[in-house]
């Protein structure tokens, strides 16, 4: 807490900062924070986290990194609680309005491209996804992300895509998988775990 006194005139002002907490276990700030995170190696086909405690209300996940198949680009897609059951929906809209959707699927797709083997060497994407009241169980799971990559050094070769999609469920989240639509994370991606307030 903190005090701030005007002098003579008697007006006062009290504030709430932001702390952390002496226990190391939380901060009531509105940065995300970071849970885990995986650097990828040995040609990793998935990033799965797992034993997420209901800790925060959202949580945030972030990818950097390219995936290895012969391609310009690659699909991120997402299951949540080891359920491949036709249980997810998702739709998606790039940067020239183009896009697409699934019903009744066995993943979310958060990004539609991933930048992959033969696109521009050293450029890697990076994908923001927020999950939504992971620990709820009043409702089906809402995700929405956004994404960035280059195909090609050419402003026809560059993208951004958002994507959003649900989770037919109500249960809590406790473990989140990410894999690829076709090959693996190069070694060195880094997809991290962050919790939100």
């Amino acid at each position: 807490m903190v005090w701030i006194n005007n002098g003579d005139t008697g007006l006062s002002v009290r504030t709430k900062l932001n702390t952390i907490p002496n226990d190391g276990t939380s901060f009531t700030g509105v940065s995300p924070i970071l849970i885990t995170e995986t650097v990828t190696s040995s040609s990793a086909a998935n990033v799965t986290f797992s034993g997420i405690a209901a800790t925060y209300r959202d949580l945030e996940i972030r990818v950097r990194g390219r995936g290895d198949t012969a391609a310009t680009s690659t699909t991120v897609l997402m299951q949540f609680n080891t359920d491949t059951g036709n249980n997810y929906d998702w739709q998606q809209e790039n940067r020239f309005g183009a896009g697409g959707f699934a019903n009744a699927t066995s993943s979310i797709e958060v990004s539609g491209d991933l930048s992959a083997a033969t696109a521009t060497a050293s450029y890697p994407t990076g994908v923001i996804i927020n999950v939504f009241d992971y620990r709820g169980t009043a409702f089906f799971k809402a995700v929405d992300a956004a994404s960035w990559h280059l195909q090609t050094q050419a402003n026809a070769g560059m993208w951004q895509d958002r994507n959003a999609g649900w989770w037919r469920s109500t249960s809590a989240i406790t473990s989140v998988k990410l894999f690829l639509g076709a090959g693996n994370f190069v070694d060195g991606s880094v997809v991290s775990l962050y919790g939100r307030y």
